[in-house]
């Protein structure tokens, strides 16, 4: 008798998940579809022991902070106009938050580009500040660096700065590195145009050491250097539309120091249509590429 009762109520209980499950979910209101996320990109800081996030309240986004152990979120920045929007966190170390914001470009011609914004708070929420405000501006019309936030690396030897790409309005000879203070934002020349190269790569030490050039006849150039302070040499040449292999990623190795003038590195990249690491000697294509 026990174990038919039993049987019963399991089966009762089969039948009311069953029944529940069966039923369709509630509605989403076009609210709660675009609405911004609770919390995201969350990011913990070097020592461990802090975690920061973003989180919104409506169109106010908030960035708060609390102990990874345990204890209340905490708010220490706010970005509360609806036009903008926060992208990204990024510890530069233990006590300082870089924060990418982006909105409208307001010095856009006959379209509506995007512009990012480069800003920087204490883990106790002091010296909020955006970073690219006293930066220089360039041309007749006074403009503005209009992408901000392009950081290459943190300086391992410098923890209060990172290097920083720049490309300023109406410069056609490609892009530029500084190093930036993180806690003014103040610029110092690192690696000036070269090559007309748009996007360096930088190791894990902070040295600038690679670089992407756009040429006409949609020409990609790879340009690499194995002594930091050296000149860049062109390591390959590529056709930008129909590449034989796309590569999405790049990395560089440690320095390593040998008996040679020459120090062996590598660099290695993620491509396809092979899907895996390639990995290319720097050093032994230091001849004149066709």
């Amino acid at each position: 008798m026990r174990c038919l009762a039993i049987f019963g109520l399991v089966a009762g209980l089969a039948l009311a998940c069953a029944s529940g499950l069966a039923q369709p979910p509630p509605p989403l209101s076009v609210h709660a579809l675009f609405a911004n996320p609770l919390y995201s990109s969350p990011a913990i800081s070097d020592d461990g022991e802090t975690l920061a996030v973003i989180g919104s309240q409506g169109d106010v986004q908030l960035i708060v902070t609390r102990p990874v152990t345990a204890g209340e979120l905490k708010g220490i920045a706010k970005q509360a106009d609806p036009e903008r929007r926060v992208s990204w966190l990024k510890w530069v170390n233990s006590h300082r938050l870089l924060m990418s914001v982006e909105g409208r470009n307001p010095n856009g011609v006959a379209m509506r580009s995007r512009a990012t914004y480069l800003f920087g708070v204490d883990v106790d929420g002091k010296n909020f500040e955006w970073l690219g405000k006293r930066w220089p501006l360039y041309g007749q019309d006074q403009l503005p660096v209009t992408f901000q936030d392009h950081i290459l690396q943190r300086k391992r030897s410098d923890p209060e700065s990172v290097l920083i790409q720049i490309r300023p309005p109406y410069r056609e000879d490609g892009s530029l590195v500084m190093k930036m203070n993180v806690n003014s934002g103040a610029l110092t020349p690192a690696v000036p145009p070269a090559n007309g190269i748009d996007d360096w790569f930088a190791d894990k030490d902070g040295n600038v050491r690679a670089g992407i050039a756009h040429k006409k006849g949609n020409i990609l150039e790879f340009w690499t250097r194995v002594d930091p302070g050296g000149a860049f040499e062109l390591a390959m040449r590529a056709d930008a539309v129909e590449p034989e292999i796309t590569c999405s990623r790049i990395w560089m190795d440690a320095p390593r120091l040998t008996n040679s003038t020459c120090a062996t590195r590598s660099l290695a990249r993620w491509c396809s249509p092979a899907r895996t690491w390639t990995s290319t000697d720097l050093c032994a294509r230091r001849t004149r590429p066709r």
